[in-house]
């Protein structure tokens, strides 16, 4: 008997298996397995190397050691599980912590905090001569695109998340087309088969698709990896410390661009420091400066509810709906990298979970709290 039983549930493990990949849907598998995405998923993916350079690592000011958390957001940082929590102010670790067995050399998925290094690539292309303007199309680029559903889509719209395109954006659930961009080994074929829900420009949604859509853009235009490129435009001359990985959807495949670059804490600081200096480092202007401007302020397209978007820019999130001048790339499960520029300091966050209401998350504004008092 319980062998005709465990033949039974073989056979429909198989069924089912076969069924899925049938209807297309055979990531599901590994999103169950995996049950819900977390900090070290890299080791579940095919990766590719962005390779450092001559190491630029941060100096220690004199104040750190001396700066301790309030106890409630202590309690609170164990309560979300952060892995790090650094503070840097005028180029200076003012305050670092990590948790559990993590230290400054953990590695961690940005998930979405990766959204805003794909704008800053299309402004190191733009100013490359790759890309002629934010006005051109995706199909000018991505010419296999079909015309209808993606030839009114600029660049722009791409950047701004005003694309136009249908994209469910969650992972609460293991059939929807962020789970399968994420647990699925073909990009190319889940963002070039989409369809269209709003006029291209005309409202703010955000989505995962439209960073994708850049990324190949970028690869198209460069002849390069988009990991490849940001070695060469900002791992290298920002001096990060160590390889990054950008995780792939299969092996020698394309970098999940909307998600998933991998690296430590004080490595993602680079790229709040290059903003806040407005793309100058150490003297050198490595990015325009007009166009870092206008990636953190806000890109005022109407939202779903028909309000202008007064709290995201260029793939980076601002806090002009607050009257606070504040703005930070932002991930799933509370990868932050907040800048400040009032106080010249960033703040970054890794770990496993974070609060999720409103425009602004309620565990950002508490980081930003303490921040300020510094």
């Amino acid at each position: 008997m319980k062998r005709k039983v465990a033949l039974y549930v073989l056979l429909t493990a198989v069924l089912l298996y076969v069924a899925s990949l049938l209807f297309g849907v055979g990531y599901i598998w590994k999103a169950i397995v995996y049950n819900y995405v977390d900090y070290d998923d890299y080791k579940i993916f095919d990766n590719r190397s962005i390779v450092a350079g001559q190491a630029q690592p941060w100096p220690d000011a004199k104040a750190k050691g001396s700066i301790s958390l309030p106890e409630d957001l202590e309690n609170y940082h164990r309560e979300m599980g952060t892995i790090g929590f650094i503070a840097i102010k005028n180029d200076s670790i003012i305050f670092e912590k990590y948790w559990e067995d993590f230290d400054e050399n953990t590695i961690a998925n940005s998930f979405s905090v990766a959204k805003s290094y794909i704008t800053m690539l299309v402004g190191f292309a733009l100013q490359d001569g790759y890309f002629h303007s934010l006005n051109d199309k995706i199909t000018d680029y991505l010419p296999d695109l079909d015309a209808e559903v993606y030839g009114d889509i600029s660049l722009e719209n791409l950047c701004t998340m005003s694309s136009g395109l249908a994209w469910t954006e969650s992972y609460g659930g293991p059939i929807n087309q962020t789970t399968e961009g994420y647990y699925g080994k073909d990009l190319w074929h889940l963002v070039a088969n989409l369809h269209k829900e709003n006029t291209a420009g005309s409202t703010y949604h955000y989505k995962g698709c439209d960073p994708q859509l850049l990324a190949f853009a970028i690869e198209k235009a460069t002849g390069k990896t988009v990991s490849g490129y940001l070695s060469e435009k900002f791992w290298i001359p920002t001096g990060c410390v160590g390889d990054g990985l950008w995780s792939l959807d299969h092996k020698d495949g394309t970098e999940k661009a909307y998600c998933c670059i991998n690296t430590t804490a004080r490595n993602f600081a680079k790229i709040g420091r290059l903003y806040m200096q407005y793309g100058q480092w150490n003297g050198k202007q490595l990015l325009d400066s007009e166009w870092v401007a206008k990636s953190i302020k806000p890109n005022l397209i109407p939202n779903a509810a028909g309000e202008p978007t007064r709290y995201y820019g260029m793939q980076w999130w601002c806090m002009n709906d607050l009257n606070k001048n504040v703005f930070y790339a932002r991930g799933l499960n509370g990868q932050y990298v907040i800048c400040l520029p009032e106080k010249n300091m960033i703040v970054v966050r890794i770990g496993k979970k974070r609060e999720s209401s409103g425009n602004h998350p309620p565990d950002v504004l508490r980081y930003v709290a303490w921040a300020e008092t510094l």
